[in-house]
């Protein structure tokens, strides 16, 4: 065998080795602890809002009235 084969497989044979020790410790799978179904804590049922009788916002409302442009000014310059 040359050199190059020799080293070829030693790099094989460690990085099997490497490979395969990092499995013995543990054995797959078992290790996990999944959540005890009979345990499993109920949350609190949803909330209603408060008041039912809201009505949607108009369509020619306040939303269109100030530009974007005009309220970043005055935001920033505070007028």
């Amino acid at each position: 065998m040359s050199l190059l084969n020799k080293l070829m497989a030693g790099a094989v044979f460690a990085g099997s080795v490497f490979t395969l020790s990092a499995c013995g410790s543990a054995i797959l799978g078992t290790g996990k602890n999944p959540p005890d179904e009979f345990s499993v804590l109920r949350k609190a049922p949803l909330s209603r809002p408060p008041e039912y009788n809201l009505r949607p916002p108009m369509e020619n409302g306040a939303k269109g009235d100030i530009l974007p442009q005009q309220q970043a000014k005055d935001a920033l310059f505070g007028q």
